[in-house]
């Protein structure tokens, strides 16, 4: 049980290191048929851990903006701004972003799998997850392959999706319900 707790520290000290004034800065997420996805982390507090990584509650702001003919260099007004919350487990195996699900009371969790280009609708994910976790803004495919490989993450496993009674059963393994 140590060592599995001392394996859990990384990603405890990395995920508790972030710096508090980038809390709020507004980050890309994907970007694709014209139109780019925008975020911005408000608040992250801890909500739990285990020897596997920790749980976060974040509260999280989002913007589209519109780029004709793809050209997602140029800047665009963003619209939206609305605020969500939503859970990240920073942890090695599985790392996960956790939304509520289409019933009331239920969650859904990403199971993410970074080392590999994440398919498109996780992608926005992946790069929530890192900048939650890591305090890193992805900037395409090869960030992500660098950060990855730089955390420690290895290329194993199949991004998956997890019914969720609540949130804090990412932590036990045995509770998610996979679909």
């Amino acid at each position: 049980m140590r060592l599995s707790l001392f394996a859990a520290l990384p990603i405890l000290a990395s995920a508790a290191c972030l710096d508090a004034a980038g809390a709020a800065e507004l980050l890309r997420g994907r970007c694709h048929m014209d139109v780019c996805s925008w975020f911005s982390i408000e608040q992250r507090d801890l909500v739990a851990s285990s020897p596997a990584g920790a749980l976060f509650k974040m509260t999280v702001r989002t913007w589209t903006s519109t780029h004709p003919n793809g050209s997602y260099d140029k800047r665009t007004r963003r619209v939206g701004g609305e605020a969500g919350d939503e859970y990240v487990f920073c942890s090695k195996s599985p790392p996960a972003v956790i939304d509520p699900g289409d019933k009331p009371g239920t969650w859904v969790g990403a199971v993410l799998v970074p080392i590999a280009q994440p398919a498109g609708a996780t992608e926005s994910a992946t790069a929530r997850y890192f900048a939650a976790c890591h305090g890193v803004a992805l900037n395409g495919e090869a960030d992500l392959d660098r950060y990855a490989q730089a955390f420690g993450y290895k290329a194993d496993g199949e991004g998956e999706q997890l019914d969720l009674k609540r949130p804090e059963d990412i932590l036990r393994p045995a509770e998610p319900v996979r679909r």
